[in-house]
């Protein structure tokens, strides 16, 4: 494949998505990634590992997709049916307060807080048009970067997801007796440690695992 233009490389890769010769559209897609947008090259490679039954590596490439902000449906259906397969409903079910915590900002992160934001932005613009005041204008400065700062902080957690299996230990050696057995495909939190990761989201999972068979989200 030489030489070939995008059009050519997304023809094959097409092709042979549709004749289900996974290993050869994803050998495309690894070749020739920039043929892709980032985001859309995310999504077919989490389409193709979906195929390939690979599905922590599919989970992990749909949820990057969308965190590149590509708002299809089809991204969502296919992460819904790869998640179900997974019982990833059941797995990272919240079981304390942090839990709930993490998974309600985490559906607020992004679109929703950003709008709020601009409603503030919005109606400060019209308070200080009114009249302008310091009082006002620290009012202003506070709605404005209260939701803007909270998805900041919401999108820098260092998530991840677990490839493969593997025991969760009570600390960061081996020397360590098991407390839990962390499954593959599900998104974990973690605090870097060296070669261990703290886990610090699910709660049924925490405790510290060896860092290698996690392949970590960058922020969005």
């Amino acid at each position: 494949m030489e030489d070939t233009t995008i059009e050519d490389v997304l023809k094959t890769f097409e092709d042979f998505y549709a004749n289900k010769d996974y290993e050869k559209a994803l050998l495309t897609l690894e070749t020739h990634g920039e043929a892709f947008s980032p985001e859309v090259l995310h999504y077919n490679l989490g389409t193709v590992y979906a195929q390939m039954e690979n599905l922590p590596l599919a989970r992990f490439h749909l949820i990057k997709a969308q965190n590149l902000r590509l708002t299809k449906d089809v991204v969502q259906q296919n992460l819904n049916i790869v998640e179900e397969k997974l019982d990833i409903k059941r797995l990272e079910s919240a079981t304390s307060a942090q839990d709930h915590f993490v998974q309600i900002s985490s559906t607020l992160s992004g679109g929703i807080l950003n709008s709020l934001g601009l409603v503030f932005l919005i109606i400060g613009i019209l308070m200080l048009k009114q009249k302008r005041t310091a009082v006002r204008m620290m009012i202003f400065i506070f709605l404005v970067s209260l939701p803007w700062a909270f998805n900041f902080c919401v999108s820098s957690w260092p998530r991840a997801i677990v490839l493969e299996s593997q025991e969760v230990r009570e600390g960061p050696s081996q020397i360590f007796s098991p407390v839990a057995e962390l499954p593959a495909g599900v998104l974990i939190i973690v605090e870097e440690h060296g070669n261990w990761r703290k886990i610090t989201y699910p709660n049924r999972f925490r405790g510290w695992i060896k860092s290698q068979s996690i392949k970590e989200l960058e922020q969005k």
